[in-house]
C-alpha cells in the first residue's frame, strides 16, 4: 500500500466521483481508478460501490475512510514538525472551499496570505459545505468556509456575511408561480443539491417550516448546473440571491416572491486549534478582508 493510494481514497470519498477526485489531485481519471483498484487489492476489501448518481463507500470503506483521514493528518503534522526541527518555518494549511470562490473572496485571501506570510503554503480543497464541516472535525482540513448554523460545540466560527437564497422557477412557469402558495410549490418538481450542500439543508428547513414535502426530480452538486436545469424547465430550485438575479436578468428563470431564506457564511476551525499559528493567521487575514 502506498501513501498516494490513501490520498486518492480520501479524495474519491470526499468528492463521490472519480473525475472530480482526479481534478482535485491533478491526475487523470484512469490513474485515480487504477490507484483505488490497487488499494482494494492490497487491502482485500471493496471500498466503493456504484449507485445511481455516483459512487458511495461500502461499510468497510466507511470504517477505513475515517482511519485514512487520521493517518494523512498525522503525516501532515509529522512533516510540519520535521520542518520546525530543521529550522524551516514553513507552515502548511488545508483550506476547505465550497461554492463560488469569487463570492467567498478566496483569491483575496490567498494573495494576502502570500504577501503577509510568504512561508505559508495553502492547500485548497473543494467540497460541499457539510463535507468541509465534517473534514475539519476529523482533522482532514484545518479551516474553511461553511454556510448555515453551527451546530457543533467543538467548532468556532467567524461570521463573514449573511447570504440570501431565493426560490426560482423556469421562465415558462411565470403565470403558474404568480398564483402559487406553499402547497403548490411543494407539489412542483424540484432540483435539489446533496444532503451535505448548504442549499439542500436550507430548502428542507423551509419546507418543514411550512409543513410540506417537495417532489424531488434530481440531485445536482454544482450551483451552475442547478441554475441551468431550472432554466431548461426541469423544476424549481433554491439559488443564492446574486446568481438568481443574474439568471432572472437573462430571462431564463423567474423568482417566486414569497420564498426567501437567510444563512450565515462563516469561516470555521476546531476550537482546540484556533490558536495554531497558521490558523490564527488565516483568521486574522479573513477578518481584514471581510471587515
Amino acid at each position: 500500500m502506498e501513501l498516494y493510494q490513501l490520498r486518492a481514497f480520501v479524495a474519491v470519498a470526499r468528492q463521490g466521483n472519480f473525475t472530480r477526485a482526479a481534478e482535485e489531485l491533478h491526475l487523470s481519471q484512469p490513474t485515480i481508478s487504477g490507484q483505488i483498484k490497487a488499494l482494494e487489492e492490497a487491502l482485500g476489501v471493496l471500498l466503493f460501490e456504484r449507485k445511481v448518481g455516483g459512487i458511495v463507500l461500502t461499510p468497510a470503506g466507511t470504517e477505513l475512510h475515517a482511519r485514512a483521514g487520521k493517518i494523512l493528518a498525522e503525516i501532515h503534522d509529522f512533516v510540519n514538525h520535521a520542518d520546525r526541527l530543521a529550522g524551516r518555518a514553513k507552515a502548511k494549511i488545508r483550506l476547505g472551499v465550497s461554492g463560488d470562490a469569487k463570492t467567498y473572496r478566496v483569491g483575496k485571501l490567498l494573495e494576502a496570505a502570500r504577501v503577509q506570510y510568504p512561508e505559508m503554503e495553502v492547500e485548497v480543497h473543494n467540497g460541499l459545505s457539510g463535507w468541509i464541516m465534517n473534514a475539519i472535525r476529523q482533522d482532514e482540513l484545518d479551516c474553511g468556509y461553511f454556510v448555515g448554523a453551527i451546530e457543533h460545540p467543538d467548532v468556532v466560527s467567524t461570521v463573514l456575511d449573511v447570504l440570501t437564497y431565493r426560490i426560482v422557477a423556469p421562465a415558462a412557469w411565470a403565470e403558474q408561480m404568480a398564483n402559487a402558495g406553499w402547497n403548490e410549490i411543494g407539489a412542483m418538481p424540484w432540483v435539489l443539491t446533496p444532503e451535505l450542500a448548504a442549499p439542500r439543508r436550507i430548502a428542507i428547513s423551509m419546507f418543514r417550516e411550512h409543513g410540506i414535502e417537495p417532489t424531488q426530480v434530481t440531485i445536482v452538486d454544482r450551483e451552475s448546473t442547478v441554475a441551468h436545469l431550472v432554466s431548461s424547465g426541469v423544476g424549481l430550485a433554491l439559488l443564492r440571491e446574486k446568481l438568481a438575479q443574474e439568471t432572472v436578468l437573462s430571462e431564463e428563470v423567474v423568482l417566486w416572491e414569497n420564498g426567501a431564506a437567510l444563512a450565515d457564511l462563516s469561516f470555521i476551525c476546531l476550537d482546540k486549534r484556533k490558536d495554531d499559528p497558521a490558523i490564527a493567521a488565516m483568521t486574522r487575514i479573513i477578518r481584514t478582508i471581510w471587515a
